[in-house]
């Protein structure tokens, strides 16, 4: 069975089914990273009274202001600790190393420090990110050169040898 659930809140429609297994998430901000690279989900702040994300239910990092000259942020989830940083300043959350196990929803709730709450989403995908071998990429070009080159001394070799 089809399930469609609207979040007020986000502004977003999620499509899923009846086992709540999510189909797509619309009005989420996407984000692609390739597999073992790092991404940064921008909060798009510079002042928040406290910041909470998410990731699958899950609560990941909290970042609050512990004075006004201070912010400080945390880990909540201590599975992700060395693989999320976060930005003090504006509560931004990176993923370092990216693997299909961290492709998701992450959910991001600023509370203002007028005590007003908002949030933006983030559906991250991972991508095979195949990178060419560089180093075999110059190898095939030098061979390439070089058979050019054995080529035009054959050639030139004949037209002496004909003339």
């Amino acid at each position: 069975m089809l399930v469609l659930s609207l979040s007020h809140r986000c502004s977003r429609l999620s499509i899923g089914d009846s086992g709540f297994r999510p189909y797509g998430v619309f009005g989420a901000e996407a984000d692609e990273a390739a597999l073992g690279q790092s991404v940064t989900l921008h909060s798009g702040v510079e002042e928040y009274h406290l910041i909470n994300w998410s990731f699958e239910h899950s609560n990941i990092a909290r970042c609050r202001v512990n004075t006004p000259e201070t912010r400080s942020c945390e880990m909540t989830d201590e599975r992700l600790r060395d693989r999320l940083k976060t930005d003090n300043q504006t509560g931004s959350l990176s993923i370092i190393n990216i693997s299909t196990e961290l492709a998701g929803l992450y959910k991001l709730q600023i509370i203002s420090s007028s005590k007003k709450s908002s949030c933006k989403e983030f559906n991250v995908t991972v991508s095979a990110g195949l990178e060419p071998d560089h180093t075999q990429l110059k190898w095939g070009l030098l061979g390439l050169g070089l058979l050019g080159l054995l080529g035009l001394l054959v050639l030139v070799g004949v037209v002496i040898c004909c003339c």
